[in-house]
């Protein structure tokens, strides 16, 4: 994740950064680039790929929305994807337990919701009668 904040955060800075721009006072009126160091592409690039988007910089090139696009998607797989390998331990460890106590579930006609309910309950009522 490092790797790829350091390096979608350079190429956003080389494609937003403005050099006629960068020796202005902040508060002077006119175009700046809110881009104004690589450490800055970096920040939006993390606060991007947690979507949590603050919306207090934004490309505004063509280049910068395009490569802009890219790491939403590539931040939403890299998010995604560790996401995936939880619930798949989570429902192999559900499945595991049901089975242990002899309590048949049918996943797909339950909500996953009450599956984590009733995966609560069992491990409470595993505790009390041991």
């Amino acid at each position: 994740m490092f790797l790829f904040v350091i390096t979608f955060g350079s190429i956003m800075f080389y494609l937003e950064h403005d050099p006629s721009t960068s020796q202005q006072p902040p508060d002077t009126p006119g175009p700046s680039s809110q881009f104004s160091s690589i450490l800055m592409s970096c920040w939006w690039v993390l606060v991007s790929i947690t979507t949590v988007g603050y919306g207090d910089m934004y490309p505004v090139t063509i280049a910068g929305k395009f490569v802009g696009s890219l790491v939403l998607c590539l931040g939403l797989l890299w998010m995604a994807l560790p996401m995936t390998i939880i619930v798949s331990k989570f429902g192999a460890e559900f499945d595991r337990e049901t089975s242990e106590k002899g309590v048949c579930v049918k996943m797909s006609s339950c909500s996953i919701l009450s599956g984590v309910l009733l995966y609560i309950r069992l491990r409470l009522d595993g505790r009390r009668t041991k």
